[in-house]
Formats: structure tokens, sequence, C-alpha cells
């Protein structure tokens, strides 16, 4: 079988990201999401400044900033609901997902 140099590197990288995936195992019960923090991605044509301008006005905090993937982790103030700000986010130009923070299994432990 012969192999080109971008098969290669796209074998080393499937490679890479298995033992990552597998070295990211955990007995650890997994963190509590929580309700008042929301996870958004948006478009990079677009940019961030509408979704910033966005995030003033519901008042929310960034808590993480997911530059690789353009998105953010946003920590609403206490009392908001988390329902009505997703929905407000969402209609802001450029956003492309806005979903609830949540914990997630990949496997039973």
């Amino acid at each position: 079988m012969i192999v080109d140099e971008s098969q290669a590197v796209n074998i080393r990288i499937l490679t890479a990201a298995a033992v990552l995936f597998a070295a990211c195992q955990s007995t650890a019960p997994p963190p509590a999401a929580s309700s008042d923090t929301l996870i958004v991605f948006y478009d990079v044509q677009t940019g961030d400044a509408p979704l910033l301008a966005a995030v003033q006005r519901e008042r929310a905090k960034i808590l993480y900033r997911y530059r690789q993937f353009n998105g953010l982790v946003l920590s609403l103030p206490s009392g908001s609901d988390a329902e009505q700000a997703a929905a407000r986010l969402r209609q802001t130009r450029g956003i492309l997902s806005v979903e609830p923070d949540r914990a997630m299994t990949l496997h039973a432990p």
C-alpha cells in the first residue's frame, strides 16, 4: 500500500486523537452542569463583535474562550432565565449555536 504525505499526516493525527481520547478516561464523576451557563459558537467570518455586544446586553460573564472553535462559555447573571437568554443570543448575527452547559458521559464508568 502506497501512502502519500497527506494520508500519512491524517493517519498521525487520527492516531494522536485516539491516544488522547483514551488518556482522557477518568474514574471521577463528571462535574455538575450549571443551569446558568451557556456554550455559544459563532461564525468566524462574522466575527465575535455581535456576540460580545449581546453578552454585554445579557450582563453575562465570559468564563472561557474556545479560540480554535470560535466559541465562548458564558455565565448568566443570577436569576436569569437561561432559555430566554439562549433564545435572544440565537437571534444575534453570526451565532451558529447556543446550548446549555450539561454533563455528558462518553462511556459508563
